[in-house]
């Protein structure tokens, strides 16, 4: 019956109208099928973040994606049918074969290349590229992936900028550290500071929060610094405002007659940051440059790092000074104690033999007796003044000052007599001088005195019987006396404290004195031009030996 409907011409045409309907249904399913994967297409393209460009093989855009778009700032409409290069510009594979010629495979990797958008920006991207084949290997196109590395190019670079705040922030403190007196590495933080932020850098340090103490620049600043140093904070001044009402002071473009407060310096952009700590102003970190618009933000965030431990360093250093100072206030209390109660004591003795002797005096008694008594009485009142003598040495060096001295042509022989005279009643003393001893250009008094301590030292320290010897000898232009005993000696580790103040050996314990007479008489010697010094071993005695200068030939000495 089909063969008939074959033969039969209604027949052939309802069996390919049929066959026409199942071929347009096909079609119909086909096209709905092309749709989807379009759609699905375009939905993906549309959520892709990076930038996706389909170009025919000769080079010719295709299609684009929303994020192409926007990173290229152009519509769908400006790129499709455009060349590939004029989208994405030159440097970059315009066509599959391109492609092909630069890899076999037809794809490339992700490299970092830059394109230039609508509105003239340079835009660094990371850029993909690969051949598209149909399922018989035919080419049909190629796509291309770019990423957006601006935000990531902006983050490496703030790191890095962090990184190098970190590392200065590093070495500030590692020069800060490094010196006793922060101050010292005032100029080298500058420097570093300058070299960090391309600017010039200085550091006004004021006391009280109304006197300039001290301008730090860094290096090769001509520029003048001596001029406000000890003087009151310019009134009315931006630098009087930041240091007194710490606060922060940015000036990216200065104009000639901003008042800054430093007058002579070249700035036309400057940022002045406080120093404070402990809500007490140590001064100012200013940042300036002779280039308008020098100073910018990531300067002023750095200086700002920076002034913070700059403060830190001053404020401990300045609280190390107020301890010294209180620790050195108490000293000299203590001192001053110390001294007092020695003389006290010291004077208590000659007192003591001076009253009895005045009740000795009120008895009867042989003229012989008297006389003798006179001269006791009179030894001790010596010595007595030799003490008040010694207290107004010490007080005129604790005020800074020099002993005063009269130099004068003194006869060494003569004094030396006088000398052995007093001291050598209890203890033999032999006297060796040299023949022809010139004159000494000396205090005479002063100089005496000096004698005197050193005897008293040299009967307090031997035994009753032992004697002391007194030598006087010319050495080139000088003449050098030597008392030496033979008493218990003075300890190694004593020596090279001797003369100061207050000091007395491990061999002085038990005995009088405030510890002031080879302090006292070293810096007589030093005032007369001349020096002291000892040797000594233990258990064989000390030589002390004073050298003073010879007297000028052809008139006296100048008097001082």
């Amino acid at each position: 019956m089909a063969e008939a409907a074959q033969d039969h011409p209604d027949g052939l045409l309802v069996e390919a109208l049929r066959l026409l309907a199942d071929v347009q249904l096909e079609m119909e399913k086909e096209r709905l099928r092309r749709m989807s994967i379009e759609g699905l297409f375009e939905e993906v393209l549309g959520a892709m973040s990076d930038c996706l460009i389909l170009v025919e093989p000769r080079g010719r855009v295709w299609r684009v994606n929303r994020a192409a778009a926007d990173l290229l700032r152009r519509t769908t409409e400006e790129m499709v049918g455009k060349s590939l290069r004029d989208v994405l510009g030159p440097g970059v594979p315009a066509s599959t074969w391109e492609l092909f010629q630069r890899d076999r495979r037809g794809r490339l990797e992700a490299w970092e290349t830059v394109v230039l958008r609508a509105d003239g920006e340079e835009v660094p991207i990371s850029l993909s590229c690969a051949v598209i084949t149909d399922p018989d290997g035919k080419v049909v196109g190629g796509v291309y992936a770019a990423r957006d590395l601006s935000q990531a190019h902006r983050l490496l670079h703030e790191l890095e900028e962090a990184e190098s705040r970190w590392r200065l922030l590093a070495e500030v403190g590692d020069l800060l550290g490094g010196e006793l007196d922060p101050r010292d590495a005032l100029p080298a933080v500058c420097e570093r500071l300058s070299q960090a932020t391309g600017c010039h850098a200085a550091m006004i340090l004021v006391r009280e929060g109304r006197f300039i103490e001290d301008v730090v620049l860094g290096p090769d600043l001509g520029v003048p610094v001596s001029e406000p140093v000890a003087h009151p904070l310019p009134a009315g001044t931006v630098l009087a405002r930041v240091i007194r009402g710490a606060r922060v002071v940015y000036a990216p473009v200065l104009q000639p007659d901003f008042p800054l407060g430093i007058p002579g310096w070249p700035a036309r952009s400057a940022a002045l940051v406080p120093l404070m700590a402990r809500s007490t102003s140590l001064g100012a970190l200013l940042l300036f440059s002779e280039e308008p618009g020098a100073v910018g933000d990531s300067a002023l965030s750095v200086m700002e790092l920076v002034a913070a431990r700059v403060s830190l360093a001053l404020a401990n250093a300045r609280l190390r000074e107020s301890l010294v100072e209180l620790e050195a206030a108490r000293e000299a209390a203590q001192s001053r104690q110390d001294v007092i109660s020695g003389l006290s004591h010291d004077m208590k003795t000659p007192l003591g033999v001076i009253s009895g002797l005045i009740e000795g005096l009120k008895e009867d008694g042989s003229p012989e007796e008297r006389d003798r008594m006179y001269a006791a009485m009179r030894r001790q009142v010596q010595r007595l003044g030799s003490l008040i003598h010694q207290f107004l040495d010490y007080s005129r060096l604790e005020g800074g000052h020099r002993p005063v001295v009269q130099l004068q042509p003194t006869d060494l022989a003569e004094l030396i007599d006088r000398a052995v005279a007093t001291w050598g009643r209890n203890h033999p003393i032999d006297v060796d001088l040299e023949a022809g001893l010139p004159l000494a250009c000396a205090d005479s008094e002063r100089l005496e005195q000096v004698l005197a301590n050193l005897l008293s030292n040299a009967v307090k320290f031997s035994p009753p019987s032992s004697p002391i010897a007194i030598t006087a000898r010319r050495a080139r232009k000088a003449i050098e006396i030597s008392v030496t005993d033979w008493g218990k000696g003075i300890a190694p580790g004593d020596l090279a404290n001797l003369f100061e103040k207050f000091h007395r050996g491990t061999g002085a314990r038990g005995t009088e004195g405030a510890g002031l007479g080879l302090y006292i008489s070293k810096a007589l010697m030093e005032a007369q031009g001349g020096d002291i010094s000892v040797t000594s071993r233990v258990g064989s005695g000390s030589t002390f030996t004073v050298t003073v200068p010879c007297a000028p030939r052809g008139g006296p000495a100048a008097g001082e």
